[in-house]
């Protein structure tokens, strides 16, 4: 189960990511259109889309980490169950 700590981490790592794409385009892509407002727009989608694939990502991984936490401590106590029955 995800904590609201890892939620919080993964909401903040996605914003920054948004934040940066936008300096960066800003500043070594934008000057490359002659439209500002295509160039903003795409901008947009492109710092949702990276900012949306992160936070996947990373809940994906944090998924696979519960899990795996969850397996070891199931064989922890399958283990401790077999050695107070002998």
């Amino acid at each position: 189960m995800m904590g609201l700590a890892d939620i919080w981490d993964q909401f903040f790592k996605a914003f920054m990511i948004f934040v940066g794409t936008g300096i960066v385009w800003l500043r070594f892509i934008e000057p490359l259109f002659s439209d500002r407002k295509l160039s903003v727009t795409l901008m947009i989608i492109t710092a949702v889309v990276l900012s949306v694939g992160n936070f996947t990502r990373g809940l994906i991984q944090i998924n696979k980490r519960n899990k795996a936490a969850q397996a070891i401590i199931e064989a922890d106590n399958a283990k401790y169950e077999e050695e107070e029955m002998a």
